[in-house]
């Protein structure tokens, strides 16, 4: 009888818990992903290199030296720019230019991945590069404050999304290390672009 009262007597809702504390612990051993299975699978779908993969690591790398490295030498053209084209403008004026030039090139990404994801990165880096370089011939013919802002663009986006998702694609274990080697192109650039522009 103390037993059948004790039994009675019983919280509901802890024998409920109880019940959904053993439920949910099966499911969660029987999702369980032994870590041999994990590491095949990343083997099969990540060739680790080959020569397709370092040639989009050298492709990324390339095409982050015309897109970073651009970016990272906008000092130099708003220096330039202050001494000719635009020495009527106040140096707060004209950063304005090359400051949406940098965040068009972040912001667009947003945009510029999920096509990147659905059609791949050949169409988006030929027609970055077709932008970027109507955009460095534009500047030259550009005089007024507002032909700056319209020459600027998005060219350097298209190129620059894909050329770091890209190498992503091919490595698993070894990303860290091809994706380090492709961003050291907006450094290189960073640093040829400034003395090309110097000697011209």
């Amino acid at each position: 009888m103390t037993a059948r009262r004790q039994i009675n007597h019983e919280d509901p809702s802890s024998s409920g818990d109880s019940v959904s504390q053993r439920h949910s612990s099966q499911k969660h051993r029987e999702l369980k992903i032994p870590q041999d299975t994990m590491d095949s699978y990343n083997d099969d779908n990540y060739p680790e290199g080959g020569t397709k993969g370092w040639l989009c690591v050298f492709g990324s790398f390339m095409g982050l030296v015309g897109s970073l490295g651009l970016m990272n030498s906008t000092g130099t053209f708003h220096a330039y720019l202050e001494s000719h084209q635009l020495r009527q403008h106040r140096s707060d004026e004209t950063g304005w230019i090359f400051g949406l030039f940098t965040f068009l090139t972040f912001l667009c990404g947003t945009q510029v991945g999920p096509i990147f994801d659905a059609r791949g990165p050949r169409l988006l880096v030929f027609l970055g590069s077709i932008l970027v370089m109507a955009m460095i011939v534009g500047i030259g013919f550009c005089y007024d404050y507002w032909q700056f802002i319209l020459t600027i663009g998005i060219g350097t986006s298209l190129i620059f999304t894909p050329s770091i998702a890209a190498v992503g694609h091919f490595f698993h274990k070894k990303r860290g290390l091809a994706t380090g080697i492709a961003a050291s192109g907006g450094s290189l650039g960073g640093v040829v672009t400034p003395l090309i522009f110097e000697s011209l």
